[in-house]
């Protein structure tokens, strides 16, 4: 069996990821900032609800199916955490399109958020994560990217394959959680008292 392709670890000395300035629409109609999520540590992906191939997209939202009922089973685990799923088809993914499709997942949208916003916007948050997407005969070619950022904002891991990570995300969400929102060298235990202060 072949070996897994290497995932890309991101050094933690890095300013705040620019995709936290975006701004887009949820799969309940509700306006969400990236940058309301400051203080929790987020998983990102892309895909759009008409994939077909089992493999890709549906494996991705797999993914955090079961990434998010390991953490929220987890004892004693992180609470400081969100997935965010943004679809590159905007045109057919309507708010109501994703809470259908977020539902298929059992997501809960306390801890999983399915956006949509201007194509435009959308093509600029996929080129900064390094996603490539075109059409193709009604559906969309794409690379994979899953980016895990950490609760300071800083891109800690970024996984460029598909295939079944929900281990790895639950994984990278637990460290991602206990970084300290700020500046670079606080300490284990700062970082984990800060941590305590953003769970409500």
């Amino acid at each position: 069996m072949a070996a897994p392709a290497p995932v890309r670890e991101i050094a933690k000395a890095k300013p705040r990821h620019r995709l936290l300035d975006y701004s887009f629409t949820n799969e309940l109609g509700q306006v969400v900032r990236l940058s309301d999520f400051r203080g929790q540590a987020l998983a990102i992906t892309f895909f759009f609800t008409r994939c077909p191939i089992p493999d890709y997209c549906p494996r991705l939202s797999k993914n955090f199916e079961e990434a998010s009922q390991k953490l929220r089973a987890m004892p004693g685990g992180p609470t400081n955490w969100h997935f965010l799923s943004v679809t590159f088809d905007p045109e057919f993914d309507t708010p109501a399109v994703l809470r259908a499709y977020g539902e298929r997942y059992q997501y809960d949208a306390k801890r999983w958020s399915f956006v949509t916003g201007p194509k435009e916007e959308l093509s600029e948050l996929a080129h900064q994560s390094d996603v490539k997407f075109e059409g193709a005969g009604g559906l969309i070619n794409h690379n994979f990217r899953t980016l895990i950022i950490d609760a300071a904002g800083h891109l800690q891991m970024m996984f460029p394959m598909g295939g079944n990570l929900s281990d790895a995300i639950v994984a990278e969400i637990q460290k991602a959680a206990t970084v300290a929102d700020g500046p670079a060298g606080t300490n284990a235990g700062e970082a984990q008292a800060r941590r305590a202060s953003l769970v409500h």
